[in-house]
Order: structure tokens, then sequence, then C-alpha cells
């Protein structure tokens, strides 16, 4: 998130942006934490054969990365909003490198494929 103010020179506003953005992010996936924990607290038991816990249906662990692919997005949207605004003479795989926007893009795309 420093790295993408810095891309912004520190604009205040696209800091209070990005954390009122982050706070926002943090609030969520806590809320979807104990969303899941919630629901998945009643169906754990004791296996003795396994002599280990288990859950014995799906539980929805994915929910709690939705708020952080979310943040990513939102960022994604931010650096690429500053590369539009900006000109370059070098190629846009140079600039996405120096821009952070290669982070930006793989996070998510690991989140949704590795739940």
């Amino acid at each position: 998130m420093l790295h993408v103010c810095n891309l912004w020179e520190r604009k205040q506003r696209l800091m209070v942006l990005s954390i009122i953005i982050f706070i926002f992010t943090e609030a969520a996936s806590v809320a979807c934490a104990i969303i899941t924990l919630a629901s998945l607290i009643p169906t754990v038991s004791f296996n003795e054969t396994a002599k280990a816990c288990v859950i014995p249906q799906r539980s929805f662990f994915f929910i709690a990365w939705v708020p952080a692919v979310f943040f990513d997005l939102a960022m994604i949207i931010i650096v690429l909003w500053n590369r539009t605004l900006r000109s370059h003479t070098e190629g846009f795989s140079k600039v996405a490198h120096g821009d952070g926007l290669i982070y930006f893009v793989v996070s998510p795309c690991l989140q949704i494929l590795i739940p």
C-alpha cells in the first residue's frame, strides 16, 4: 500500500482512500472469519480412528479470502489508473513490474486458485 502511495507521489486523497479501503477490508476479514468459525464449530467432532478433529461437512473457508481479494483488486484499479495518467516511453511490462502491478495481479489469482 505504501508503494502505491509513493507511485501517486503521496497524494493525501489517495492515502486516505487506501487507508479506508484497508481498514474496511481488514474489518470484513475479521467478520468473515467469525462467521466461518461460528458455522464451523458446531460440526467439528473428534474422530477416534484418525485421532484428530474432523469436519464432516464442507465449510465456507473461501469467504475469509474475499475481503483480501477485494483489496487487491482495488489496488490493481488504482495502479492502472495511475498508469493511464502518466506517459511512459518504456514498454508496458517494464512499467507494470516497476509499478507493482504484477504483485497485485498474482496475489488475488493465488488466493482464488488456492483457497
